[in-house]
């Protein structure tokens, strides 16, 4: 097959001895429909700078099933969210104000959060302290986080803070050491190549507003040659797959 640009196309191989001469039909349907993809915003106000905001967001629509992409980054947005809102009822509250933002239509090119960025481009430009990212939160145990330069360096000090997921008398950052192998010589990499595949693209790229994504992968001990997940956008990705697993026991989940 050969299409319209000028290019050579070079798709499939050949046909076995059995089907030589054969030709393939591909029927696809498509519908084009308008659809209502809300995004839903949470706010708590800060108590010192309440006019600058702390972003924390991920999009809840998916390909499949969708329980790595989007949904581990949703539960984690949503606990955070119920943490916070316990914390709040006693009186708290933060220096600076925090939303949560869970956008609607990600995977039809950022719509949610484009559009949002879009429409409070000023306001965000001038009072975005940071956006933090989280969509594919977890499919391994092994953190690999990327940041804007300005951010970066809070990622490794906040996990001294949060719990090993195979010793809860270690943090997970004692868990990271041990896991590299380069003992005092460990420097964990936060990449400053955020990239544009998820909402915190347009923050970044559009308002200049610093972001950070974060995502626990495979160990690459484990599975050298593997890029990504396997089930990513299938329908093989569901809860059950993340139950047995991604996370048995959902000791890195929690």
């Amino acid at each position: 097959w050969q299409g319209g640009l000028n290019i050579t196309y070079k798709i499939g191989g050949n046909f076995t001895d059995a089907y030589e001469g054969c030709k393939i039909t591909i029927e696809v349907n498509n519908m084009l429909q308008q659809r209502v993809s809300s995004n839903v915003i949470g706010i708590i106000y800060g108590e010192v700078e309440p006019d600058r905001y702390v972003m924390l967001g991920n999009h809840r629509d998916a390909w499949g099933f969708g329980a790595v992409d989007p949904s581990s980054g949703t539960a984690q947005l949503m606990e955070v969210v119920r943490v916070l809102g316990e914390k709040k009822k006693t009186g708290w509250r933060p220096r600076r104000t925090m939303m949560f933002l869970s956008w609607g239509a990600e995977e039809f090119s950022l719509c949610g959060s484009r559009e949002f960025v879009e429409q409070y481009e000023i306001e965000l430009s001038e009072r975005g302290v940071g956006y933090v990212n989280t969509d594919i939160c977890m499919v391994g145990p092994i953190l690999y986080p990327t940041a804007s330069p300005t951010l970066g360096d809070l990622i490794v000090e906040a996990t001294k803070d949060v719990t090993s997921p195979v010793n809860d008398d270690e943090s997970y950052y004692d868990f990271w050491k041990k896991w590299s192998e380069a003992g005092e010589n460990f420097a964990p990499e936060v990449s400053p190549f955020v990239g544009a595949g998820s909402d915190h693209a347009t923050f970044l790229f559009y308002a200049g507003v610093p972001v950070m994504d974060i995502m626990f992968e495979a160990d690459e001990k484990l599975y050298p040659d593997m890029s990504g997940y396997p089930a990513y956008h299938t329908g093989f990705e569901t809860f059950d797959l993340v139950d047995k697993v991604y996370d048995p026991e959902w000791k890195t989940f929690r």
